[in-house]
């Protein structure tokens, strides 16, 4: 699709059977709800980044700062993430000894970090996507329910574009 996508799209608004005025408007409206997730995406690893080195330095954990851009780099990645550089972190703490420490640190990961995904990312797309929030909140979740954790990407899309879809044929002409 990113290297593709300019053909798809042309060749998508070629074949919608809409007034020139109509098919932009909606073309308009799929675009900004894809940038906006996208956007999203990258605004949700920095969160979780500086959550994860917030949690990683109230602990001590020695190179917090370092080991939060990690956690913000593998934030994108479906399903492991930013857990590539925390768990880690959690099992050494708990070799050392300090298992109480290691079960408070995993607790923030799990409780804080990992849902701050859930919670921050329909709010953030409300606000750039222009939709309704119980919109973008079905979407995120029958996306995961449709097509796993990438489904927090596509639902949302899909959502929009449906909403964007009944919108343009709800306007008069």
């Amino acid at each position: 699709f990113l290297r593709d996508g300019p053909v798809i799209v042309r060749t998508m608004e070629r074949l919608l059977p809409l007034p020139a005025l109509r098919k932009a408007a909606l073309m308009d409206k799929l675009a900004s709800s894809v940038e906006a997730t996208v956007q999203v995406v990258f605004v949700i690893a920095l969160i979780q980044g500086l959550l994860a080195a917030l949690g990683l330095a109230l602990f001590h954990v020695r190179f917090a700062a370092l080991l939060g851009a990690l956690c913000a780099v593998l934030s994108p990645i479906p399903f492991v993430g930013s857990a590539l550089i925390w768990v880690p972190v959690v099992v050494k703490v708990a070799l050392d000894g300090e298992l109480s420490k290691a079960a408070m640190l995993g607790a923030w990961f799990i409780l804080i970090v990992g849902l701050a995904d859930n919670v921050v990312r329909p709010f953030f797309l409300r606000a750039k996507m222009r939709v309704p929030l119980p919109v973008i909140v079905l979407g995120v979740f029958g996306g995961l329910g449709a097509f796993g954790i990438a489904g927090a990407f596509f639902g949302p899309i899909i959502a929009a574009a449906a909403l964007a879809w009944v919108e343009t044929f709800s306007e008069p002409e």
